[in-house]
């Protein structure tokens, strides 16, 4: 495993162990957490977390042939049209990716429906899956100071606010609220 891998590895544990830890018992709709790892000016990993009901309607398991096109049509999007998400700096290539979904336990929902029983419904219907996706490019220049756009609200609109996080050797949390936002690599 080469250095780069090893530390976006430790630093993802991390951060989804913070993530866990900081959202324990919440479960926010329309609110996405999009972490990114920047090694050796030439490389930087993203990981995104978005509820699923913000990426393609609902958040159960699909049965119906329209849902499970619907979701189906939405992870697609995401795992091969990257650049429709995320605006990386000039001269940079996706060298990986890969999307899935991600379901809560049963814990963590009965205690949900605890906190929230006077909501129940709408959360039935949408329930607590969420989309997590790893994207991690290489690139042929400096991308210190570069400036990277995440456009995740312009083509999922139910996606109103990312917290981000930024991972390396400089260390910076920002909130975009909004369609789009920019934030320095």
């Amino acid at each position: 495993m080469n250095r780069f891998l090893a530390v976006m590895l430790i630093a993802f544990l991390f951060v989804a162990c913070d993530t866990q830890h900081h959202h324990e018992g919440a479960h926010v709709h329309g609110i996405g957490v999009v972490d990114i790892a920047v090694e050796n000016d030439r490389e930087f990993g993203l990981v995104f977390r978005i509820p699923a009901i913000n990426v393609y309607g609902f958040g159960y398991e699909p049965t119906s042939p329209e849902d499970i096109q619907t979701r189906d049509t939405a992870l697609t999007l995401l795992r091969e049209n990257s650049d429709q998400f995320v605006q990386v700096p000039a001269g940079c290539q996706l060298s990986d990716s890969n999307v899935s979904i991600i379901g809560m336990d049963d814990e963590h929902q009965q205690e949900h429906a605890d906190e929230h029983s006077d909501h129940s419904e709408d959360h039935a219907e949408g329930g607590h899956s969420e989309v997590e996706g790893t994207y991690t490019y290489q690139c042929a220049e400096s991308i210190q100071g570069a400036r990277l756009t995440l456009k995740f609200g312009q083509v999922f609109p139910d996606v109103k606010k990312l917290e981000v996080r930024i991972l390396g050797e400089r260390q910076d949390r920002t909130t975009i609220e909004g369609p789009t936002g920019d934030v320095e690599l």
